[in-house]
């Protein structure tokens, strides 16, 4: 089952680069030499780690995974990891929301996404020998 994607505004200003602080909204950790930038966000008690490339250019965009808990129906929650871009956007607006198939920006966002994997990230799974190793 393949979901839309989902495009949101996520406003880093120079005032929350350093703040230490446990009050809603992102807080962003850049660590010096390393290819990596970490986005934490919480909201009413949701916590996401966005984990991001650091560009190499002022235009392109930051790519990589975002991991949070999924709840599809009910109150069982799932850890849940997706790809994510991260573009600066300052002269227009874009389509934001649930992005479905035909809309304007479905292809654009979908070629975006499928950009993260796998140089920017990577989704690892078990092989079923080692599943079932780790079962005996």
């Amino acid at each position: 089952m393949e979901s839309a994607p989902r495009a949101y505004r996520l406003k880093v200003g120079n005032a929350d680069l350093f703040r230490n602080s446990t009050e809603p909204g992102t807080s962003p950790y850049i660590p010096d030499g390393r290819p990596f930038l970490n986005f934490v966000t919480l909201e009413k008690g949701a916590i996401r780690l966005i984990m991001v490339s650091r560009p190499d250019k002022r235009n392109e965009p930051a790519r990589g995974l975002i991991t949070t808990l999924s709840n599809p129906g009910g109150a069982q929650f799932t850890p849940a990891s997706a790809p994510i871009v991260l573009r600066r956007v300052v002269d227009h607006t874009l389509q934001l929301g649930f992005i479905r198939p035909g809309a304007l920006s479905y292809e654009s966002y979908r070629r975006e996404l499928e950009m993260v994997v796998p140089d920017f990230g990577v989704f690892a799974l078990a092989s079923p020998q080692a599943a079932c190793v780790a079962a005996e």
